[in-house]
This record gives C-alpha cells, sequence and structure tokens, in this order.
C-alpha cells in the first residue's frame, strides 16, 4: 500500500480519538476501561491535541509530490505508533483497562507495521512525480 493512504487512514484514525481526548476524555477512557481523575483528563486532552495535531500533518501530507519530502513524515509515525504500542501492551500486560483496551493497540501496531514497511520499502513512499519549481 502506498505510504499517501496510509496517511490519510491514519489522519482520520487519529481525527476520531483526538477529537473524543479532548472534549469527552471521560466517555472515552471509561469505554476502556480506564479511569480518569483531574489529572488524568487534563492529560487525555493533551494526547487529543497531539492526535489533532498528527491527523493535520498526515492529511496535508497527501498533497506533497516529492518522495523525500514524505519520508521524514513516515518516520515519525512510524515511531509514535511504534512506542504508542509498546506502552499500551505493557499497560495492559500489567492489568490496566478491559477488553475494548486492545482497539488501541491493534492500531498502534497496524499503523506501526504500515509506516515502517513504508519507510524501509522505497517504492511505497516513491511515486513519478516531480518536484514543481518555484518562481
Amino acid at each position: 500500500m502506498k505510504a499517501k493512504y496510509i496517511l490519510v487512514i491514519a489522519a482520520i484514525v487519529l481525527l476520531v480519538f483526538g477529537l473524543g481526548f479532548l472534549f469527552v476524555p471521560l466517555a472515552v477512557m471509561n469505554r476502556f476501561g480506564v479511569p480518569l481523575g483531574p489529572d488524568g483528563i487534563l492529560m487525555t486532552q493533551l494526547l487529543g491535541a497531539a492526535f489533532l495535531g498528527f491527523a493535520v500533518l498526515n492529511w496535508v501530507t497527501q498533497s506533497f509530490t516529492v518522495p523525500e519530502d514524505l519520508r521524514p513524515i513516515v518516520l515519525a509515525n512510524f515511531v509514535v505508533n511504534a512506542v504508542g504500542f509498546v506502552v499500551a501492551l505493557l499497560q495492559k500486560l500489567n492489568g490496566l483497562g478491559n477488553v475494548w483496551s486492545w482497539v488501541p493497540i491493534g492500531l498502534f501496531l497496524l499503523f506501526a507495521l504500515a509506516f515502517g514497511y513504508s519507510y524501509l520499502v522505497r517504492s511505497s513512499i516513491e511515486g513519478p512525480t516531480v518536484r514543481a519549481k518555484h518562481a
């Protein structure tokens, strides 16, 4: 799959989670069986803000025409998802959350694998486009 398609799919998923974390953090985290106090609400909202920032970043990259421009974005997405997967999995294995908490763990894993593959396999990023010259 082309990196641009993965970025668009990731942007949509990040938008959904980001809006949920930002505007209804208690409802979202209760769905995953994670209790939140006032400090947890703040941290969840900050995570939502970060997710929204990544969603915007991923969405606007679909208009990039030069493969080298996409590589740092793909690498950053890989790092975020790989680290997110490890942290979420360790917390789940320590007993945090309910059965629904496997959903973000699975998403982190899928996106880490997809972005890692896209970063390592140049053909998923490269295309027959050329950078336009600016006057």
